[in-house]
């Protein structure tokens, strides 16, 4: 889960990228078929948050709904 952290909204740290990216290009290869949900949306402070915002286009990640 991405929760805050350091006072950053969403925080997504670079491990937890890494991991997304590979879990993404494994996804893409076919060779797993794992889902990847963020809590909350990254702030602009995010280093990653240009590829959570084009995976989230691509529906490669989701956002997580509160019903």
């Amino acid at each position: 889960m991405n929760e805050d952290k350091k006072g950053i909204k969403g925080y997504i740290g670079a491990e937890t990228f890494a991991e997304m990216g590979y879990v993404v290009a494994n996804n893409q290869l076919g060779s797993s078929n794992v889902e990847i949900v963020l809590l909350k949306m990254p702030e602009s402070g995010v280093q990653c948050v240009d590829e959570v915002v084009l995976w989230l286009k691509l529906g490669w990640i989701r956002m997580h709904s509160i019903n």
